[in-house]
């Protein structure tokens, strides 16, 4: 009874501790913000690049000041809202029921979603191994806390600095993975528990289209299954498909790749109607989002700049970045996931989560690079989202398991997480160290406001008239 007891408790505890070790490693520059916040200054928090953090910001205010729409407040011209960052209203409406200003819930929601993001994926980990909770737990350190090897640059008066080659947007190593931007934390959980939900519908179909006999009673049982699948996905899917169009179609393409294997074993189009209806669905919803993604994008020349930006960017780093400085920024990573996607791939007997495990890596890394060899006018590094990063883990674990077994001795599969974490934290301590320090000009201006401007700009919140002309001082920015 109280070994029970205790097994039942102390997975949850450790998982818990893990998880609060992760999100304080993975947020520094916001923790030592706050703790070295000076007096006569507001704590705002800035813990990304500025611009993109006050257009974040002011899509929280507008969510707590009534908007439903995104407005595009830093243009003098006027454009249409938008359902783009929807999420980022609600996030705002609901700071704003408790009161908090749009950077107290911009924090605040960024820490939450991320804490939630993660404890998702271990949940996520804990069907690929449900009877080993060493397995659970290396694999989600694995995940956790995988980085690119550190970067070492000699400087001009000859000192070293230390840090990590940030390959754009692919969150290889994990203070990029783990961000603090809510959206971005949020879209991820949604794709863990839709995965989750919807492979886990489809293995339920499977299972008894290949063990029992169909039947009326059967058919009722799994329409009354697809309709509550559908009432809980169809929400969160449009909502993932409008704040992340990519990590829509991989969780769809994923979906369609696993119907036709199946399908084509049983040679009809007409076995399992139920995840059928489930994927003609969510082509609909993505054809729907996507039209008006589109329309938005062309009536709007910010977004549009924007996605035009993003495509440059990705085009440009891929070729200028090298072989060299991917194997740098990807680390042990790199060779571990292909060499575990071997392995796995070799395996006669696979499990329907490990065919979604080799699926979803061919989706997710050939996104990322068939757009450039093929010039494909899209941002590919869009595929390789945070959450991909949980069947990144689980497959790395796969190569663990492979090369342990290669040395025939015992333990071995201990060894090898230790010593592979070890060279991650390793790599992880310069730049944590670097983060936690104060914070200088100009990042200082960004993060504190001096509480004089702060009351003014709260004062010109309501201040009349509407449209009056703020003079601005062009030699300091906290002149008003």
């Amino acid at each position: 009874m109280h070994k029970k007891f205790r097994s039942k408790v102390f997975e949850p505890l450790l998982v818990f501790f893990i998880t609060l070790t992760a999100v304080m490693v993975t947020t520094p520059k916001l923790i030592s913000q706050y703790v070295y916040r000076p007096v006569g200054y507001v704590f705002v928090g800035l813990t990304t690049y500025f611009e993109d953090f006050y257009y974040y910001l002011d899509q929280f205010y507008q969510g707590g000041h009534g908007n439903w729409l995104t407005e595009n407040r830093f243009s003098f011209e006027q454009y249409p809202p938008t359902l783009i960052y929807f999420n980022n209203i609600i996030f705002g409406k609901i700071g704003g029921m408790f009161g908090l200003e749009s950077f107290q819930s911009y924090n605040l929601f960024g820490i939450l979603l991320k804490s939630l993001f993660m404890l998702l994926a271990y949940g996520a980990i804990r069907y690929f191994f449900p009877t080993s909770l060493f397995k659970r737990i290396a694999t989600y350190l694995i995940f956790l806390f995988s980085t690119g090897l550190p970067n070492v640059v000699l400087q001009n008066g000859g000192n070293f600095e230390y840090g990590h080659i940030d390959l754009f947007r692919t969150g290889n190593h994990i203070f990029s993975r783990f961000g603090t931007s809510a959206n971005d934390m949020f879209n991820n959980s949604i794709f863990v528990i839709l995965c989750v939900v919807l492979v886990g519908f489809f293995i339920e179909e499977l299972h008894w289209s290949q063990n029992f006999v169909s039947s009326s009673k059967t058919s009722d049982y799994f329409w009354m299954r697809f309709v509550k699948v559908l009432v809980f996905i169809l929400p969160f899917f449009v909502l993932l498909t409008i704040g992340d169009l990519f990590k829509s179609i991989a969780l769809l393409g994923l979906m369609i790749i696993l119907y036709l294997k199946y399908r084509i074993q049983k040679k009809s189009f007409y076995i399992y109607p139920h995840t059928l209806g489930l994927i003609l669905i969510l082509i609909g919803v993505i054809s729907l989002v996507s039209l008006y993604i589109v329309k938005t994008v062309n009536v709007d020349p910010v977004y549009e700049q924007a996605v035009k930006w993003d495509v440059y960017m990705y085009f440009n780093h891929i070729k200028g970045a090298g072989f060299v400085n991917y194997v740098k920024g990807f680390g042990l990573m790199m060779p571990l996931f292909f060499y575990g996607y071997w392995a796995l791939l070799a395996k006669k007997q696979k499990s329907m989560l490990e065919e979604s495990a080799l699926i979803l890596s061919a989706i997710c890394v050939g996104g990322y690079i068939v757009p450039v060899v093929f010039r494909i006018p899209i941002s590919g590094f869009r595929f390789m989202f945070s959450a991909f990063y949980i069947v990144i883990a689980v497959i790395i674990w796969y190569a663990i398991e492979a090369l342990s077994e290669r040395f025939h001795k015992k333990q071995m599969d201990v060894v090898l997480i230790v010593v592979y974490l070890a060279i991650n934290i390793v790599s992880i301590v310069p730049q944590l160290y670097k983060d936690y320090q104060p914070v200088k000009e100009p990042e200082f201006h960004f993060a504190y406001i001096p509480n004089d401007l702060y009351k003014g700009l709260v004062f010109l919140r309501t201040a009349e008239p509407r449209d009056a002309i703020i003079l601005g001082s062009p030699l300091h920015p906290l002149i008003l």
